[in-house]
């Protein structure tokens, strides 16, 4: 059953909403700059346009998944489940290209926290892909066994989300603060600083999202997880 409120309507319209603000600044101002150095392979601007695309419009969008299709539309959860799948590989996968394209148009590596940083959230991203891929997506998985990772598996990928906001962040304040560097303008400097300041009422709200159920929506009780763990067709946002 949807609960389709203004109440959750406006945070998710919201969230959509400043993700793609943050990556469209993004895009013009790499893209203000010219081809060669915004969209070339080992471009220095190729990098932050795919990694805010990959983690902070499409890692995002699939993390409230759950919460904005089946929980407030009342879209099926094997749909759901699909959705989530879908724009998570696809965050992956864009990260991993964003990654090789810096790595590759770069001698300097792991040189500062933003990378390392960057870099411990794309393998832990990974990691809860291959997780969330062998646990909930076959069928027969003992649902004890589901249980145990679902209690574990949801607030590790909010933790990544938080932090990978952070590596964008420190990444925004590292391009804002080339003032000295001659390819930089001021356009460059304002864009970066409105990136910073978009990031943190992203994060907030992308947690009340995460972490808040629309009225209406109860949490299962042990006998219903059993049966939802067991099911591809629940509305109750059990994996």
């Amino acid at each position: 059953m949807a609960v389709l409120t203004r109440r959750g309507l406006w945070p998710v319209a919201a969230t959509h909403l400043l993700a793609c603000i943050i990556f469209f600044i993004v895009l013009s101002n790499e893209h203000s700059k010219g081809k060669p150095m915004c969209c070339n392979w080992e471009s220095p601007g190729l990098h932050p346009i795919l990694m805010v695309f990959a983690f902070v419009w499409l890692g995002p969008w699939a993390s409230m998944s759950y919460t904005s299709l089946e929980w407030i539309f009342g879209m099926s959860h094997s749909q759901t489940k699909s959705i989530h799948l879908f724009l998570q590989t696809l965050a992956i996968a864009v990260g991993w290209i964003g990654f090789a394209s810096k790595y590759e148009g770069s001698s300097a590596h792991f040189r500062s926290v933003h990378s390392l940083i960057g870099m411990l959230v794309l393998v832990g991203y990974s990691v809860q892909w291959v997780i969330g891929t062998l646990v909930f997506i076959p069928e027969g998985v003992d649902p004890s066994y589901k249980r145990l990772v679902h209690g574990w598996h949801g607030p590790a990928g909010l933790t990544l989300m938080v932090i990978s906001f952070a590596t964008v962040l420190t990444g925004s304040l590292s391009y804002a603060g080339k003032t000295s560097d001659p390819s930089y303008s001021r356009d460059n400097f304002n864009s970066y600083t409105a990136v910073s300041f978009l990031l943190i009422p992203l994060g907030i709200l992308m947690v009340f999202l995460v972490t808040t159920r629309p009225k209406g929506v109860k949490e299962p009780d042990g006998q219903e997880r059993a049966k939802l763990l067991n099911s591809t067709g629940s509305k109750t946002g059990w994996p």
